[in-house]
């Protein structure tokens, strides 16, 4: 069984759809896996929705690189007595994997996902302190051709002040 792999650069999102795409159900006896990978650092954001066959066919995401990785959605534990519902999870590393079954003779519209790779947050508690160093850390340069975003969290009504030094190429790089 062959792996369809897809990267999605820092920022970018992916639309992942069904064998029949966003306008026709998905096939009988489909057994499909998907691998989805963004930079080094990133994690995965999945949204949106599907409709499967209750009972009968399954959509799994595995927070890893295998199905050995820790499920941490599945749609037969979710749904309920219905063949409709909704996602939204992520990752915590910067893989994705995921399994579809279908049997062999009801299939339904599928699904309309959006993958979007994110920096997670960097959570700041209350009066702590962070060090933020690019990605050569502190003694080494950064790489080239970088485009990261970080996005840093404080509690509600709190502020953050920065201070320190950086060096960048002068007409090149940004911070």
């Amino acid at each position: 069984m062959s792996v369809e792999t897809v990267t999605i650069a820092l920022g970018d999102s992916y639309t992942f759809t069904d064998s029949g795409g966003a306008d026709t159900n998905y096939g009988d006896n489909e057994d499909n896996i998907y691998l989805f990978e963004v930079p080094e650092g990133a994690i995965i954001s999945i949204t949106g929705s599907y409709t499967i066959e209750f009972g009968y066919d399954s959509l799994s995401f595995y927070d890893g690189d295998n199905s050995g990785s820790v499920m941490i959605f599945n749609t037969v534990e979710q749904l309920t007595n219905s063949n409709t519902g909704s996602i939204s999870i992520q990752t915590t590393g910067r893989y994705l994997y995921v399994q579809f079954n279908s049997d062999h003779i009801t299939n339904d519209s599928g699904w309309n996902l959006t993958l979007t790779a994110l920096t997670p947050k960097i959570a700041i508690a209350l009066g702590d302190s962070y060090t933020f160093t690019d990605s050569g850390g502190a003694d080494t340069n950064y790489g080239d051709n970088e485009d990261n975003i970080y996005l840093f969290e404080v509690p509600e009504g709190a502020f953050i002040s920065i201070t320190g030094s950086y060096t960048i190429e002068f007409g090149y790089d940004s911070l």
